[in-house]
This record gives C-alpha cells, sequence and structure tokens, in this order.
C-alpha cells in the first residue's frame, strides 16, 4: 500500500488543511489526477495523485490541518508497464517525440542541395554569425536545414 503524504507547498509553509477529498475511497486514481484539494495560508491548491491506483483510505478528513509529509491516504498501487520494468513498444517520452518531429520537419535536405557544401562555398542559407555558431559547435548541418517559417 502507497502512502500519500501531504506536500509541501511553499517554502515557509509547515502545514496545510484538506479542504476537500476530491476522490473517495474505492476510486481509481490516475498518476498526477487531482486528488485532493488543500487550503494554506498563502495558496489553495489541487493536490496531484503521486501513483496510479485505488484509493483505498483517507486518513486525514476534510477541515482538519496536518504538517507536511504528514500520512493523508493511502493508494493500492496497480501494476503499470513502468513498474514492471517492461515499456510498451515503441513507447517514448513526450519530449523526445516532439523533438523528433521538430527535428525532422525543420532538418530535411532541401531539394538540389548537396552534403558536400563546406563552410566557404556560395549558399543559399542566410543567417547571421552568431546563428552559425550554434550550428559549428554542435556540428549540425546547417545547409541541410530549412527555415522554421516561410520568408517574405
Amino acid at each position: 500500500m502507497a502512502k500519500v503524504t501531504m506536500p509541501q507547498l511553499g517554502e515557509s509553509v509547515a502545514e496545510g488543511t484538506i479542504g476537500k477529498w476530491l476522490k473517495q475511497p474505492g476510486d481509481r486514481v490516475a498518476k498526477d489526477e487531482p486528488l485532493l484539494e488543500v487550503i494554506t495560508d498563502k495558496v489553495n491548491a489541487e493536490v496531484p495523485s503521486p501513483f496510479e491506483g485505488v484509493l483505498r483510505k483517507i486518513l486525514v478528513e476534510e477541515g482538519q490541518t496536518v504538517p507536511h509529509l504528514a500520512e493523508i491516504a493511502e493508494i493500492e498501487e496497480t501494476a503499470t508497464p513502468a513498474a514492471t520494468g517492461a515499456a510498451p513498444r515503441g513507447a517514448g517520452t513526450a519530449a523526445a517525440m516532439a523533438a523528433a518531429s521538430v527535428f525532422s520537419t525543420l532538418c530535411r535536405p532541401r531539394m538540389g542541395s548537396s552534403p558536400a557544401r563546406t563552410r566557404g562555398s556560395p549558399s543559399s542559407i542566410r543567417s547571421s554569425p552568431r546563428s552559425q555558431a550554434p550550428g559549428e559547435t554542435s556540428r549540425a548541418p546547417l545547409n541541410h536545414c530549412t527555415a522554421a517559417a516561410p520568408r517574405p
């Protein structure tokens, strides 16, 4: 059984009051799904579930004030592919997939471009010396990248 604790909602915030439970015992909860509302003297916030599973027990009732890191609920975790160590086929992080998409869109070879071009050769790419520097240090072939937006 996984224990849900009262989060610290600010550097100087030492305790919080349970405002409202958004889930009840027996409800399924997804990781990062809002679980409860916490009220402090500085902020009112929804607290996301740190686990995926079934909410089994509420240890602190609405209206009670508890210090941060106090146990407030128990969640029976469900086995997920990540928890068992097996990732779904073709799975990747959203950030990695977005980066690959941007790279494939912006850095595909242009028609008629040649990878044999060197820095001093004539090119139709117009760029400032400052924008050329990152490509040179990362060895990205700037003469093969298309503009992010059409030129006027």
